[in-house]
């Protein structure tokens, strides 16, 4: 479902970066960053949006610094840029993700993973919810990272209901990125603090 358009890279090579904070465990915005931003241990990604284009549809521009390293990415969105997260991979490199958000009454999520590579990052598909996942489904998602795990939460519908007054419950989902699935998990997991 997700598509990759445009990726344009170029690996720079920088001295003097300033890093992001992370405060009781949540992300803050790096002093070098105009848009959103996240940090986990010497990597740091930035999200922004240039200059002049739409807020529902354009490029974004994902800057990824591991120490002296920089890695800049164009890449196609349909949405506004609202979240993004560095997450335990499969190797020593976290996986980037970063979540846009359509303009419409369904407030629709578009994740975008960004896989470490050699070197540097690339893009790569996340698994979409399956058919059976997507019944009463009409957006209005919320994402949580818990112990390094990505969990998708939204209301279900059902026929009769408003976009407004959803009353077939909440789903929960977690992705489980060695498995590329989303696995349905309990309503509110407990952290393992």
């Amino acid at each position: 479902m997700t598509t990759w358009l445009n990726a344009l890279t170029m690996t720079l090579l920088t001295a003097g970066l300033s890093g992001c904070a992370v405060l009781n465990g949540r992300e803050e915005s790096c002093s070098h960053c105009q848009g959103i931003s996240a940090q986990t241990g010497d990597v740091s990604a930035c999200v922004t949006v240039p200059a002049g284009e739409p807020a529902s549809i354009g490029t974004m521009e994902v800057t990824i610094r591991e120490g002296k390293a920089q890695q800049l990415l164009q890449l196609e969105r349909d949405g506004t840029p609202e979240s993004i997260w560095l997450l335990p991979g499969a190797g020593h490199q976290p996986v980037l993700v970063v979540m846009t958000r359509s303009a419409g009454s369904g407030s629709y999520p578009v994740l975008q993973r960004l896989e470490p590579v050699y070197g540097g990052y690339t893009e790569s598909d996340m698994a979409a919810l399956t058919h059976e996942q997507m019944q009463g489904y009409m957006g209005h998602d919320r994402f949580e990272v818990f112990d390094g795990q990505l969990y998708r939460y939204f209301p279900r519908y059902r026929a009769r209901d408003t976009n407004v007054n959803p009353t077939g419950g909440e789903a929960c989902y977690r992705y489980d990125f060695s498995r590329e699935h989303w696995f349905q998990c309990p309503p509110y997991p407990q952290s393992g603090g």
